[in-house]
């Protein structure tokens, strides 16, 4: 067991990449976003075999390649609507979901590998104890970046406020399983599961 200042910049850090993802589901259609959002199985997969030495099939393999196959066929129409109009002021607009999906996937990739690195660091309950006092940091540090944000009403869609607590709930429970997993498993198979 290894609790010490890396462990709290860890954790920290994880907490960070983390909140890209709700930046990412903000920015466009959910459907669109979260097919590269799904990137993140395969960035997480590579850092496990890179970094971890995890070695898997030749099957399991293929199935990352899959991965980054299957998001580029859910969003290639999206694609060519989007680069195939005339250049004006909203392009950023309509380019700025491409940008957080894959920043999105990308930070989330890396999220996942260095929890599976706090965990071996720490033991799974004090790396979930941790991330969830690290997730409270990472709210100030968004307040800080994100000041146009913080001018949006959280209640603007009243009716919605009930679904975003219920998704943001399952999400951070969905991580507990995860991470207890990461103490036995390997990243490269338990974050695509």
């Amino acid at each position: 067991l290894q609790f010490d200042g890396i462990s709290i910049v860890l954790v920290l850090g994880i907490a960070v990449l983390y909140q890209t993802y709700y930046y990412a589901i903000e920015r466009g259609k959910i459907i669109l976003t979260a097919a590269l959002l799904s990137t993140y199985q395969a960035t997480s997969y590579i850092l496990a075999v890179v970094f971890l030495h995890e070695h898997n099939s030749v099957l399991q393999y293929v199935a990352v390649v899959g991965i980054i196959l299957g998001t580029l066929c859910i969003s290639v129409e999206e694609f060519v609507k989007v680069f195939g109009r005339r250049r004006g002021e909203k392009d950023y607009v309509r380019l700025s979901w491409i940008f957080w999906g894959l920043l999105g996937g990308f930070a989330n990739g890396v999220g996942d590998f260095l929890s599976k690195v706090g965990v071996l660091r720490m033991d799974a309950y004090t790396f979930i104890l941790m991330l969830a006092l690290a997730y409270v940091a990472a709210i100030g540090v968004n307040i800080v970046l994100d000041r146009d944000g913080m001018k949006r009403s959280p209640f603007k869609h009243k009716n919605l406020v009930m679904y975003t607590i219920i998704g943001t709930v399952l999400v951070e429970l969905g991580l507990i399983p995860m991470n207890l997993a990461f103490e036995t498993g390997p990243a490269s198979l338990i974050t695509p599961i």
